[in-house]
């Protein structure tokens, strides 16, 4: 899952560089080579373990929980689709929430669940972007966990120590597990706030 991890993080950097909304960057490959090579077809348990391995949400639900908290909480802030694009191994989706707010995500091809997906709040050190980025990352990890509320949200925020008044947002680099589920959260001066959420035992 690390791998997953870092190119979900490469996504994000592009993602608020060059996408909006309802702008998607297609890139060209290569044909791969066919395999003709036969190969043992994975048994029962491992399939059961690949399924496990993800966060237990698609992201539809993901959306639909976003946006339900999102109204509760009377802000703005929406996603109105995340585009699902092919990839090799898994899927993946990127999505420009707001100026210097974006989510990425990778997906499983076999049961069309999110593996694991993060969020990238760039700072542009202005209080109105600072609570954009609080509250995204709030309804973020709220809408990562089925039938979660809101508080769900801000007391990760708080394990997360990004809600302690001596914080440093800029070196902070922290984990937690909440229901199976583990959230990160790395700070860069140039970046800003990155949160994550994987399985727990994906690692």
């Amino acid at each position: 899952m690390k791998i997953v991890t870092n190119a979900l993080l490469t996504v994000a950097f592009l993602t608020l560089a060059a996408c909006s909304p309802n702008q998607t960057k297609t890139v060209e490959t290569k044909p791969a080579t066919i395999d003709t090579t036969v190969t043992q077809e994975p048994s029962k348990s491992v399939k059961e373990e690949r399924v496990a391995l993800s966060i237990g949400v698609t992201p539809e639900e993901f959306t639909d929980s976003f946006n339900k908290h999102a109204q509760e909480t009377n802000t703005k802030l929406r996603i109105t689709h995340l585009k699902i694009e092919e990839g090799p191994v898994n899927n993946t989706f990127s999505y420009k929430i707001a100026e210097n707010l974006a989510i990425t995500g990778a997906v499983s091809k076999s049961t069309g669940e999110i593996l694991g997906i993060n969020f990238i709040g760039g700072s542009d050190k202005t209080l109105e972007n600072a609570e954009y980025i609080f509250i995204a990352s709030t309804l973020f990890i709220s809408a990562t966990q089925p039938d979660a509320n809101i508080e769900l949200g801000k007391e990760t925020m708080e394990k997360l120590g990004v809600l302690d008044s001596d914080v440093d947002a800029s070196n902070i680099d922290s984990s937690v597990v909440v229901n199976g589920i583990k959230y990160f959260v790395v700070g860069d001066k140039h970046t800003g706030l990155i949160f994550g959420a994987s399985n727990a035992n994906a690692e």
